[in-house]
């Protein structure tokens, strides 16, 4: 029987490491990319329009609550994740839309200024635009925007009537 040289078993033992370090390396850019596909949980959880579509909701719903983020900004996910649950809290879901400025934020910029007459900043922020029968009632924007302010902010707009006190 012959003999296997051992640069063979050096060899075979080069590639198994090789390919154990790899895949540790793959792993870790998979994990990597995984994490920086942030989505807000606005973006899951509200209708989701573009400003294309903004018209048109705001012409058929009498009352509508426009709130622009930038969904990829991880800054304000908690924030989100409280302004999500005092939706829920207080039922007034119905009300609110969502509009990413992610990437088109000059052209939604434009677009508000053309049709509503109101300049605003986007950029690193959240924006709430109350609309009724076609005109702005009230625009907040803030860097970021505690749900606390944005509750008293749609109670001062009406968005929020008749409904029991939330512990304010």
């Amino acid at each position: 029987m012959r003999e296997i040289p051992k640069r063979n078993y050096f060899l075979l033992l080069f590639i198994v490491v090789g390919i154990v370090f790899g895949t540790i390396y793959l792993s870790h850019l998979y994990n990597e990319n995984k994490e920086s596909t942030f989505i807000s949980p606005m973006y899951e959880f509200l209708p989701s329009i573009t400003t294309e579509e903004v018209m048109e909701v705001v012409t058929h719903r009498p009352l509508i609550v426009i709130y622009i983020s930038d969904m990829t900004n991880e800054d304000i996910y908690e924030l989100e994740l409280e302004l999500k649950e005092m939706i829920i809290s207080l039922e007034i879901q119905e009300f609110f839309v969502y509009l990413d400025s992610s990437e088109h934020s000059e052209s939604i910029l434009e677009f508000f200024h053309q049709e509503f007459d109101i300049e605003f900043n986007i950029h690193d922020t959240q924006t709430l635009i109350v609309v009724q029968d076609g005109a702005v009632l009230g625009l907040s924007t803030n860097k970021p925007i505690a749900p606390l302010s944005i509750e008293l902010f749609l109670r001062n707009m009406g968005v929020i009537e008749n409904i029991e006190d939330s512990g304010l």
